[in-house]
């Protein structure tokens, strides 16, 4: 799960990758999930990124989220790099 508030300068990732591995060293992505949520969203917004893929043997799970590249125009700090928030990871 992710937060958004832009008077805060906290905007969703860009997108978040999921990969896996058995040996913590060579690691396969399962999915890229894209950010749905609009940069100029204004209100305070909770959203999760969630992949869904077949079952797979792992002891390993790696999980990047990419930071939008700044904050929009229009925003006080516009131009400048906004902060990720991320709360908890749940492996089922």
């Amino acid at each position: 799960g992710c937060l958004q508030h832009y008077r805060a300068w906290i905007l969703m990732p860009a997108d978040v990758t999921f990969e896996v591995s058995a040996d913590g060293k060579k690691f396969t992505e399962v999915q890229t999930v894209k950010n749905r949520i609009s940069p100029e969203e204004k209100e305070p917004v909770i959203s999760d990124f969630t992949a869904e893929f077949p079952p797979r043997k792992a002891r390993y799970v790696r999980v990047t989220a990419r930071a939008q590249e700044h904050l929009p125009a229009g925003h006080p700090g516009a131009g400048k790099r906004p902060w990720i928030f991320a709360d908890e990871l749940i492996v089922e």
